[in-house]
């Protein structure tokens, strides 16, 4: 469905790299909201907005800090760079508003029925328009879309942990 983008070989595993190939090279502003009549500012909300098309993604209060793509694909180098983990699938959902990046780790896989090998990922996901805080950790989903995002979200074999978009993120 081309949601998500598959991320094959040591060619992709830079940071600029990986923004490219997935569409995320892009970076997003808090912008004051008015109203359209009167041009009134609206007190503590911001619209969220890609920079490089103005396209707005959504609404925050004053305490959400944004979590740039570059910020958050960085969290992996740690893995990146020892090579415990290469760069397995990244994308967006609606519009951008919602991102994810998946690293494969670099263990063998586990076969829990014979002949049925599960993999080990470390997954981030996070908006822009504050619906989601930032989760991170491990799941054993291949996360390409919608659909395996709330999988790996909801299932039990997942350990993630959530971060607010606060100045602390």
């Amino acid at each position: 469905h081309g949601i998500g983008t598959k991320l094959d070989g040591d060619a992709l595993q830079s940071v600029d790299q990986v923004l490219q190939a997935s569409g995320l090279d892009w970076e997003v502003e808090k912008v004051p909201m008015v109203t359209a009549d009167t041009q009134q500012p609206i007190t503590e909300s911001f619209a969220t907005r890609r920079k490089s098309d103005n396209s707005i993604l959504g609404v925050v209060g004053d305490r959400y800090t944004i979590l740039q793509n570059h910020e958050a694909l960085n969290w992996f180098n740690p893995w990146l760079e020892s090579k415990q983990a290469s760069m397995e699938t990244a994308g967006s959902l609606r519009n951008g508003s919602r991102i994810f990046m998946l690293a494969k780790l670099s263990l063998d896989p586990m076969d829990i029925v014979p002949n049925d090998p599960v993999e080990s990922y470390v997954l981030l996901s996070h908006s822009h328009d504050g619906s989601l805080s930032c989760r991170v950790g491990f799941t054993p989903i291949r996360v390409v879309c919608a659909n395996t995002l709330k999988l790996a979200v909801h299932d039990k074999a997942s350990k993630l942990i959530r971060v607010k978009h606060s100045k602390s993120i």
